[in-house]
């Protein structure tokens, strides 16, 4: 008989991955969550935000001197899982809640858009 295979869970407050032993989320984990919350990716960040604020308090409280950087939790726990949009030059981070385009002319809001911006600063 074979076992099924075992999920990628944390081991808390380690947080370790309680199947491979790496930080959690290890790579199967953010495949898992990706497919589990593939229709939603707001919910998913709202997941990893919480999971992200447990960590940062659980890890501080083990290490409270060599704890992880902010930035390297925030990496871990929520970078991978923001929509990565290149455009021509450096790539560009973006949130990107919904597909749907805004009608031409206006923007993300609805509104139409300003031909001269906030500032002239050129």
């Amino acid at each position: 008989m074979v076992n099924p295979p075992r999920p990628h869970q944390p081991i808390r407050p380690l947080w370790l991955c309680r199947t491979c032993a790496a930080p959690w989320p290890c790579a199967t984990a953010r495949l898992a969550l990706l497919r589990e919350y593939a229709d939603d990716r707001v919910a998913l960040l709202v997941y990893l935000g919480g999971q992200l604020h447990d960590a940062a308090d659980e890890l501080y409280r083990l290490n409270p001197h060599d704890g992880p950087e902010p930035r390297q939790l925030f990496d871990r726990f929520l970078g991978w899982a923001l929509i990565r949009l290149a455009r021509d030059g450096p790539r560009v981070d973006r949130f990107v809640v919904s597909a749907r385009a805004a009608p031409s002319g206006t923007g993300s809001s609805g509104s139409p858009r300003s031909e001269t911006g906030p500032a002239e600063s050129r």
